[in-house]
């Protein structure tokens, strides 16, 4: 079927003078504001807007266009028990300090806000934390304020104060690191999963089964099913978040959705992926005028995104983390000492990132 054209009034004021002069009417009292127009005007507006209706309804009834979005698509994928992933919150420890025995007492209130020094990402306190007199510290359990991977924080982040400073603190820095934020999932990636459903209805226990109901849990970006993994009757799943290995939380969650839902007998467990360490080094040639520290960490940051996205089983290829390399903007040539050679993972290996090292070369 042909895209349908959607016509403007002037153009259905068109179409309607000449359907009434191939009937036969001569019309002669066409002009702006005469009687004859103004009548047909009401209804060239009628006409127009129930042919917008029309594209609109053809336009949402399939899953594949791009107007079944938002609402509509959520609408739509309910049909078939299916919702979108809210996403989660990052969380971890967060250390309030001062380099000296404190001389009073320090409460630090439960829904304390803290802020990156970039402002980016805001930390809230789950709970009341104290540094008692004559003490330097305490770590206090955090959670980023909105949803999404902007949330996860290296250990030694810097903070500030958001709201009402408390007096005795001198440094605020994120303590092992925040992690476990996920995006809320997208249209497209909704759209994929439901496509999925209907494409892969469920097969009494099939591996294309258990891979798919642990990716309708919130978090799981990537699984894996190994049949017959420890013997007769048993299942091994693999999961994976987008960011890498999923947390043990993920994982219980995961082992719950499934044991409602697999075929009776059948022995199942939910696992994280083997995590095998790639470290990057080599040497990096930069295009005339750009910092060597911006680049550095453009390109360390380029390559995180590329491991991440291998997923479980597959092949470490240097010549595409050169391809990630010579993507970054001032990157004029580069020289790669590690990997050295092609790292072929097993089914149940997922690569994660190691140290990422390199030295700026000579101009000569």
């Amino acid at each position: 079927m042909d895209e349908l054209e959607f016509k403007t009034q002037e153009q259905v004021m068109n179409d309607i003078r000449s359907e009434l002069e191939s009937a036969g009417y001569n019309v002669t009292d066409w002009e702006p504001g005469s009687r004859n127009r103004t009548r047909w005007e009401i209804v060239s507006r009628v006409a127009r807007g129930l042919w917008w209706m029309l594209e609109q309804v053809l336009q949402l009834f399939f899953i594949s266009s791009q107007k079944m979005a938002g609402m509509y698509l959520e609408w739509r994928v309910s049909e078939r028990g299916i919702t979108r992933k809210p996403g989660a919150k990052s969380k971890g420890l967060v250390r309030l300090s001062r380099s000296t025995p404190s001389p009073i007492f320090i409460t630090v209130p439960k829904g304390t806000e803290f802020i990156t020094t970039d402002r980016k990402v805001k930390v809230v306190t789950l709970e009341e934390a104290f540094i008692p007199i004559g003490g330097t510290f305490v770590d206090v359990q955090v959670e980023a304020s909105e949803v999404g991977r902007i949330g996860d924080l290296s250990d030694g982040v810097e903070l500030k104060e958001a709201g009402i400073s408390i007096a005795g603190l001198e440094t605020i820095t994120v303590f092992g690191g925040l992690s476990g934020g996920v995006d809320r999932e997208t249209d497209e990636e909704l759209r994929a999963r439901y496509l999925e459903e209907i494409r892969n209805p469920d097969r009494g226990g099939a591996p294309s089964d258990y891979e798919k109901w642990a990716k309708q849990v919130n978090g799981v970006h990537l699984a894996r099913c190994l049949p017959l993994a420890r013997g007769p009757g048993t299942v091994d799943v693999l999961i994976a978040m987008e960011t890498g290995l999923p947390t043990q939380e993920l994982i219980n969650e995961v082992a719950a959705y499934i044991q409602e839902r697999r075929p009776v007998g059948a022995d199942v467990r939910i696992i994280s992926p083997s995590p095998v360490v790639i470290n990057v080094a080599g040497t990096i040639y930069l295009a005339e005028g750009f910092d060597f520290a911006a680049v550095h960490a453009a390109t360390a940051e380029a390559i995180r995104d590329y491991i991440q996205t291998l997923g479980i089983g597959g092949t470490i290829r240097p010549t595409h983390i050169g391809k990630v390399i010579l993507s970054v903007e001032g990157v004029r040539d580069y020289e790669l000492s590690e990997p050295a050679e092609n790292h072929y993972l097993a089914s149940d290996e997922m690569a994660t990132v190691g140290t990422i090292t390199f030295v700026q070369g000579s101009e000569n």
